[in-house]
């Protein structure tokens, strides 16, 4: 069924040109937004700001920031390059479409050409089928005919010419004269019906060997029938092959369309397979970005909050120590390393900052002086 041939063939239905309009980002546009929202703070740059004494634990802060937020741009650009691979993936119009021009319509119109070229061919094949059967049939009535009658009509017509034309067989004179016969009967009183049979002689003699000689002539087989359906026979076998001709090169027309729209049609499909799965790679990257993004969101909070307090002055002195934790070690300080920070001879406080506590001050080996030097101040005293 050359009808069927064309309509068995189909063409998928493309994803959409671009990415960010799939059906998957329509649904959940949040899905499809790979940005990280992670950028590295100006003040996180080598040299741009100073933090003092905290300056190493800011460059900490600073390098667990910029490798979290590098490490999802890494894999941020990665996606963005695959989905613009995507995007550049073009399967072209489908060659299944109803409109002018295209593989499908091409093969639609040949295949219509090739039905009616096979409708006309058939047409002329029951036409010749037909006339060629009938002369085919007249022949052999023909012939059959011929054998039975043929000698024995000529017979019969060659004894009535005999008959109807008799002569002296030696001198070829005194031909049968029907009037004189005739006249004749009449003088010798011969009776009426006798006179009448030999008028009707002398009346249909000539009749009957006219017909007789035609009957005879119709027994001929190359009858004038049968020539008339020879011709006709041959003329329409003439049509048949002429319509053969042109089924043959509208089957060739059909079968070089259809071929062209099957090869065309696989290639649109396997672009549009290709795109599928270029797509499918595309979400599969995209729903590892999102896990990973959660667990180093929250290391990026921490440490950007943590680094904001620095660079704002709030964490100031605190090295990134909370308030209690500088309670915590201001106390171990001071018990034991009393003199460092209680002036013994006034019994009073000496000046210091918050920030002192993480300077010089604070330092194990100036405290252990300190407080030596107090010792030997209470030792002189006593003594």
């Amino acid at each position: 069924n050359s009808a069927a041939a064309v309509t068995s063939i189909s063409c998928k239905a493309p994803p959409a040109i671009k990415f960010s309009d799939t059906k998957t980002c329509a649904e959940d546009r949040g899905f499809c937004d790979n940005n990280c929202y992670m950028p590295v703070p100006d003040n996180c740059a080598e040299g741009k700001k100073n933090f003092g004494s905290c300056s190493p634990t800011v460059g900490s802060v600073c390098a667990s920031i910029t490798d979290v937020s590098d490490g999802c741009n890494t894999i941020s650009e990665e996606i963005n390059a695959e989905r613009a691979k995507y995007t550049a993936m073009d399967p072209g119009a489908s060659p299944c479409a109803d409109t002018p021009g295209t593989p499908y319509k091409i093969a639609s119109e040949k295949q219509a050409e090739y039905q009616t070229a096979l409708n006309m061919w058939a047409g002329a094949v029951n036409d010749a089928t037909e006339v060629c059967t009938v002369g085919h049939g007249l022949l052999v009535h023909n012939e059959g005919m011929y054998d039975r009658h043929y000698a024995v009509m000529e017979e019969i017509t060659a004894d009535l010419k005999e008959l109807c034309n008799q002569s002296d067989k030696e001198n070829g004179a005194n031909k049968f004269d029907f009037s004189a016969a005739v006249a004749e009967a009449q003088k010798n009183s011969i009776p009426t019906v006798r006179r009448r049979k030999l008028v009707w002689w002398q009346q249909l003699c000539e009749p009957t060997l006219a017909s007789l000689e035609q009957i005879t002539d119709s027994l001929e087989i190359a009858s004038p029938q049968l020539q008339c359906f020879a011709e006709k026979c041959t003329e329409k076998k003439a049509t048949e092959a002429n319509a053969f001709e042109a089924l043959k090169a509208a089957h060739n027309g059909y079968v070089s369309a259809l071929n062209t729209y099957k090869t065309k049609a696989d290639a649109f499909n396997g672009y549009v397979d290709t795109k599928e799965e270029q797509k499918a790679g595309v979400i599969a990257k995209l729903e590892s970005f999102h896990a990973g993004k959660q667990a180093t969101s929250k290391i990026y909070a921490r440490d950007k909050a943590s680094f904001d307090r620095f660079d704002s002055g709030a964490d100031a002195g605190h090295c990134g120590l909370t308030s209690c934790q500088v309670k915590t070690v201001c106390h171990a300080h001071i018990k034991d390393y009393f003199a460092s920070f209680i002036n013994p001879d006034t019994c009073q406080a000496v000046p210091m900052t918050v920030d002192q506590v993480c300077k010089g001050t604070t330092r194990v080996e100036d405290a252990d002086a300190a407080k030596a030097a107090a010792e030997k101040a209470a030792a002189e005293k006593a003594a």
